[in-house]
């Protein structure tokens, strides 16, 4: 039963994701036409919002996949009894404070100028 119930899960989930996406894009798309905004005004606003100000996508995910990598490696040598709800802890806790420290630091530096 739980064979066949996973990817039946998994391929649902994608589908509402996909839905909702285009669902997104397409309001996005009718709210500017409604405004009658100019393409040049919508490149200008598209590209600022894809240019990703603030903290780089790359050292994000970077923060995010140490921080997993981090609470694997802690949860494998915390063995026993609660060995698998130590790991899924620490997968949600360390790439957290990972973000957080990131975040911080980021914002640390835009008050300093640099």
């Amino acid at each position: 039963m739980s064979e066949v119930f996973i990817p039946i899960v998994f391929f649902v989930t994608m589908g509402v994701v996909i839905y909702y996406m285009l669902r997104f894009r397409h309001t996005e798309r009718m709210a500017v036409i409604e405004r009658d905004i100019s393409e040049t005004q919508l490149k200008y606003l598209m590209t600022r919002a894809t240019r990703g100000e603030g903290v780089p996508v790359m050292a994000r995910i970077g923060v995010m996949a140490m921080g997993i990598g981090l609470a694997l490696l802690i949860g494998n040598f915390l063995g026993g009894e609660n060995d698998g709800q130590i790991t899924a802890g620490l997968i949600f806790l360390f790439p957290g404070i990972g973000l957080w420290v990131l975040y911080v630091r980021y914002e640390k530096g835009i008050k300093q100028g640099n």
